[in-house]
Formats: structure tokens, C-alpha cells, sequence
């Protein structure tokens, strides 16, 4: 099943960054989907759709632009869900003012 990942990139060659990550997908023959618009390639985090956790550890050991992949393991309504039982702990930063 497909997953998603953050990439964080080194803050260099900006350009260089699908390049790299297309040769490097070709060579072990692999796919990737970019899951959010990609438009701005200055910043360094891109998110990116894997069939397999090992595709993301191909990329992280193969890429010199990669600094770092993390696999997102939750949707924000699951993560929603599992932690409504803690809202009362969150309730007292509802009330109270930074000064």
C-alpha cells in the first residue's frame, strides 16, 4: 500500500533535487508520486508517495541531497481521534493568556 514521506533536503543545489530523485527511482525501478504541490524548490522539505519502505530507504541511503525520510504514520483525523481523550490537558492552554 502506498505511504507517504517527508524528505528534508540539504539547503544546496535546489535544483538538483528531482533530478536526483528520478535517477535514483529509474535505477532500482521503483515509482514515486509527489502527494502536495511541489511548486517552490527552495524549500527543503517535499513530501513524497513510496509503494514500500524500502524505496524510502533506497532514497535515503542513495541521494546525497537526503538528509532525512520520515514516514507519516498517521492521518490528522486518526491522530485526532486517538487524542481526544486528552483535550482536558490541553483545555487549561484554552483559557489562559501569553502576557
Amino acid at each position: 500500500m502506498p505511504q507517504d514521506y517527508l524528505v528534508l533536503f540539504a539547503q544546496a543545489h535546489n535544483d538538483f533535487r528531482l533530478p536526483e530523485l528520478n535517477s535514483i527511482s529509474e535505477l532500482y525501478e521503483f515509482k514515486y508520486t509527489l502527494s502536495y504541490a511541489q511548486s517552490d524548490p527552495c524549500r527543503p522539505f517535499m513530501v513524497i508517495r513510496l509503494e514500500s519502505e524500502e524505496h524510502a530507504r533506497l532514497l535515503a541511503r542513495r541521494c546525497i541531497l537526503i538528509k532525512l525520510v520520515i514516514q507519516f504514520a498517521l492521518e490528522y483525523n486518526i491522530l485526532m481521534r486517538s487524542q481526544s481523550h486528552l483535550r482536558v490537558l490541553w483545555s487549561w492552554y484554552n483559557v489562559c493568556a501569553i502576557a
